[in-house]
């Protein structure tokens, strides 16, 4: 009788064989450790600063080029809302003090800067004397009617220390940096152990949605970012449209899609309701609550994003102050944890 015997062919087709089951167990034990966590949110609700939060959080220091591009957008901050003053006090018929006027072609014409260049001194006084005047400050009173960014008294009020030579932004002031997020930025943080968060932050502006798409599936969690300060403002692409309005109509399409059916879902409110004098109940005619009472509000706003779930589990619900650092340490660890643990859940580990 004969008996059978592998060519040298079949031995090295084999072995490659299980090299690949090999790396294919390997690549599905590293997957499941890696945990896939969206950002989202409408336009400038503050993903981005919980993602500068994250980094600072995570140790994952900003390079020098990107502390040099926060130190250029600084000076564009400051330049263009000013311009975003002045362009808004003409359309209300208002105007700057005479001895205002001369600088107003300067915040028309915003300069370009290189890497290292200092900020042009004339603008210095121009931006000093253009925040003091009485119709700027009486125009800066309306801001939640026309869209402007809140880190303007900030700024303003470091003046003579971001003007002088070789500033550099620090941790508070790239935190309060704002710049418009277009497309799609993926950030790595390791944490809990061996576990990997993969987290996407993408535009929230309207424009920039039709790019959502590209990053939901096999996604593991959703960070949703309310802005409360929202509730008495308009949005950047139509002033008509209520903020808070329009983040409530994009939470329920997000934690009630079929892509996120079996997604843990934190939704963030961040940023406290700031100005004791703008009440809720001229923007939501079925606030409840007492006029001036922030623990009313927020608790009505919790319940009108609550009040849009259905057919799953209520997500994760946390308060914070994005700029915040301690803050956003114990939130985010909080939303981690019930990330991670949901996640270790799905794997049949807990």
């Amino acid at each position: 009788m004969g008996c059978a015997s592998s060519s040298p062919v079949d031995a090295a087709a084999e072995a490659r064989s299980k090299e690949i089951d090999k790396a294919l167990k390997e690549d599905e034990k590293r997957l499941q450790r890696e945990v896939k966590l969206l950002l989202l949110g409408a336009g400038a609700s503050g993903k981005s600063t919980v993602l500068k939060q994250m980094r600072y959080i995570h140790a994952k220091p900003f390079s020098p080029d990107e502390v040099e591009d926060y130190r250029k957008i600084v000076f564009s901050n400051l330049v263009t809302g000013m311009r975003t003053i002045i362009d808004t006090m003409d359309e209300l018929g208002m105007a700057v003090q005479p001895n205002s006027r001369k600088y107003i072609a300067f915040v028309d014409n915003e300069p370009s800067l290189s890497t290292g260049e200092d900020f042009p001194k004339k603008y210095l006084d121009a931006l000093r004397v253009l925040w003091a005047d009485k119709g700027v400050q009486e125009c800066y009173a309306k801001r939640n009617e026309y869209a402007l960014q809140e880190n303007l008294p900030f700024f303003f009020a470091k003046l003579d220390e971001v003007f002088a030579p070789g500033w550099q932004p620090g941790h508070e002031d790239i935190l309060r940096v704002r710049s418009k997020t277009t497309g799609i930025t993926e950030t790595k943080f390791q944490i809990k152990g061996d576990v990997t968060f993969r987290l996407f932050d993408v535009g929230g502006q309207r424009s920039e949605r039709r790019k959502w798409l590209s990053v939901f599936s096999e996604t593991n969690a959703v960070v949703f970012i309310t802005a409360l300060s929202d509730y008495s403002s308009g949005i950047i692409e139509d002033l008509s449209s209520n903020g808070m309005v329009e983040s409530l109509v994009l939470f329920e399409s997000i934690v009630n899609s079929q892509w996120f059916v079996k997604t843990a879902i934190a939704d963030v409110l961040a940023e406290q309701i700031k100005d004791p004098n703008q009440q809720v109940k001229p923007y939501f005619q079925d606030f409840p609550g007492k006029p001036g009472s922030y623990n009313d509000a927020l608790e009505f706003f919790k319940q009108k994003h609550l009040s849009l779930v259905r057919g799953r589990d209520a997500p994760y619900l946390h308060v914070t102050t994005a700029i915040n650092k301690h803050n956003m340490v114990v939130v985010m660890s909080a939303v981690t944890d019930s990330i991670v643990r949901d996640q270790l859940r799905s794997m049949a580990i807990i």
